[in-house]
């Protein structure tokens, strides 16, 4: 298995959630980071109810071409809700204008990476081919369980599993 890692380029197609530190910028430079740099992100923080609310940004990327069959697409992130209370967090794929989500995941603590493998096209529910890699969205949904409570993302990417296709011609009956 062969494996590619994607990072945003771009702010997507949604642009919800609230807030980024440092201000300046776009929600995507802030997640783009490869390393573990925790000192820039996105974040909300709901100050009155509702109580629990969700927000989503998706984001761009620059494919490559590659070429075998896609084993699953894995959306990560690297999340925090720095209270006890716990906040949420999900990765979403957005195919054409649907977006797809994960199930949610509490976030309490610190910093923390956290996954999500799609192994189909859910747009589809069949094996996922390279035309949908190259023009889908990525990013992550972040709620919180109570309000006065904020969830931080510091990075979001993507990485692709696939199998380099070879064929094997068998050649034991053939004469030399």
């Amino acid at each position: 298995m062969t494996q590619v890692t994607f990072y945003p380029t771009g702010s997507g197609a949604l642009t919800e959630i609230l807030a980024q530190q440092p201000g300046a910028g776009y929600h995507w430079d802030k997640v783009d980071d490869p390393s573990t740099d925790d000192a820039d992100y996105i974040y909300f923080d709901v100050q009155a109810p509702p109580i629990y609310q969700v927000y989503t940004d998706l984001f761009t990327f620059n494919p490559t071409v590659q070429g075998g069959r896609i084993n699953f697409v894995r959306i990560c992130r690297r999340t925090q809700a720095p209270f006890a209370q716990p906040g949420y967090s999900a990765s979403v794929v957005r195919i054409g204008s649907t977006n797809y989500f994960s199930a949610d995941h509490a976030n309490t603590g610190a910093f923390g990476d956290l996954y999500d493998d799609f192994t189909v096209d859910p747009s589809t529910s069949a094996i996922w081919n390279w035309s949908n890699i190259y023009t889908m969205q990525f990013g992550v949904r972040l709620g919180n369980a109570d309000y006065g409570y904020y969830v931080k993302c510091s990075r979001c990417y993507m990485i692709v599993d696939y199998t380099i296709d070879t064929q094997v011609e068998d050649v034991s009956g053939w004469l030399y």
